[in-house]
């Protein structure tokens, strides 16, 4: 059994993302209330990261994310 290995990419309050290389897969975790200011910049931050990293696989969890504001 091959064990995937984990790059702890961001690790905020409301965000976790983890990025497995190997896999080109990325996985985030968005939670709470979360201030338009940051949710834009780590949302940029994370778009960047797939298009420089040749990510192929996402997988997001926004389970525990109050509703952002329409105009995020």
């Amino acid at each position: 059994m091959v064990r995937i290995k984990w790059a702890l990419v961001i690790d905020k309050e409301y965000v976790t993302i983890r990025y497995c290389p190997w896999k080109k897969f990325l996985w985030s975790e968005w939670r709470g209330v979360i201030p338009s200011k940051s949710l834009r910049k780590d949302m940029l931050f994370a778009a960047e990261f797939i298009y420089e990293n040749n990510v192929e696989y996402v997988l997001a969890d926004y389970s525990r994310l109050s509703a952002p504001l329409f105009e995020d």
